[in-house]
């Protein structure tokens, strides 16, 4: 398998790497990462975005815990489970 081969005008990727992802592929480059997906791929992640939205949107309209109610709920639940651990040594 050839390797990747960095230009002046650019980063030349072996068209083996890609031909997993179909006839057609869609590449953008991000900050540090450069992503290669699919139609299908691309199509998946914005539901799957749109889906994040919509859940962030609800729980703003409930009314979504505070980070010091979620914390108290932690320390709650993990003092159970120890005063549990306890009591199944003693038995």
């Amino acid at each position: 398998m050839d390797e990747l081969k960095v230009r002046k005008d650019g980063l030349l990727i072996p068209s083996d790497w890609v031909r997993g992802f179909g006839p057609r592929v869609s590449v953008a480059r991000g900050r540090d990462v450069l992503i290669i997906e699919s139609p299908r791929r691309a199509a998946a992640r914005r539901r799957l975005a749109e889906q994040i939205r919509r859940l962030r949107l609800t729980a703003r309209r409930l009314g979504s815990p505070t980070r010091r109610e979620i914390e108290a709920e932690v320390s709650a639940a993990r003092a159970r489970r120890a005063s549990q651990r306890i009591g199944a040594r003693s038995i």
